[in-house]
C-alpha cells in the first residue's frame, strides 16, 4: 500500500497539469461527465492508500499509550483528507478539512513535546 502511495503521489504531481486541460475540455463537450473524472479523485488516492497503510502497520509494530494515539491521529488525518477530497464543497467538507488541521496539529505539539522531554 505504501508504493502504491508513493507511485500514486507520482502520477498527481506528472499527470495533474494535462489532466486538468483535458477535464475542462471533455466538461465542455459531455456537461454530464462523471463526476469523479478530476483532480481531487487523483489527490485522495495517495492519501488514502498512505493513511490506510499508516494505520495497518501500526497492527504490526504495536506501539502503546501515547504512541500509538499520535499514530492512529496522523493516519485518521490522511484517511480524512482524502475523503474531503472526494465531497462537494460545503460545510461537512470544510468542518473535515479543519478536523484534519487539528489533527495534525495536536500530532505534532505531541511529537515536539516528547522530544523536548527525551532531550
Amino acid at each position: 500500500m505504501t508504493v502504491a502511495a508513493v507511485l500514486s503521489s507520482a502520477v498527481l504531481l506528472v499527470v495533474t497539469p494535462a489532466l486538468t486541460n483535458s477535464i475542462a475540455a471533455i466538461r465542455t463537450r459531455v456537461p454530464r461527465a462523471p463526476a469523479l473524472l478530476n483532480g481531487s479523485t487523483l489527490a485522495a488516492v495517495p492519501l488514502i492508500l498512505a493513511g490506510a497503510a499508516y494505520i495497518l502497520m501500526q497492527a504490526l509494530l504495536r506501539p502503546c499509550g501515547v504512541e500509538l494515539m499520535k499514530r492512529l491521529m496522523l493516519g485518521s488525518a490522511f484517511l480524512i483528507w482524502g475523503l474531503v477530497q472526494l465531497m462537494p464543497a460545503g460545510s461537512l467538507a470544510t468542518e473535515l478539512g479543519s478536523l484534519v488541521i487539528a489533527l495534525y496539529v495536536l500530532d505534532l505539539a505531541l511529537i515536539i513535546r516528547g522530544n523536548l522531554l527525551n532531550s
